[in-house]
């Protein structure tokens, strides 16, 4: 069995630049063969319920970018 990840992103952070690259993150972690989720961030705080969330539903690898 893999490892459960989950990546909190704020796709706006950057100017945009960390949206472009979640099709490059989706790869690498396929790559891998990881069992993940991506959670895309829509407002202020929102990054921190995300997470808490995934952290309850079992994740073992918590990643942030943006």
């Amino acid at each position: 069995m893999s490892t459960r990840v989950s990546v909190v992103v704020n796709p706006r952070a950057g100017s945009g630049s960390a949206g472009r690259q979640l099709p490059a993150l989706r790869r690498g972690l396929d790559e891998l063969g990881l069992r993940y989720e991506i959670l895309e961030t829509h407002k202020r705080g929102h990054a921190t319920t995300l997470a808490a969330r995934a952290i309850e539903g079992g994740c073992e690898l918590l990643g942030v970018m943006g």
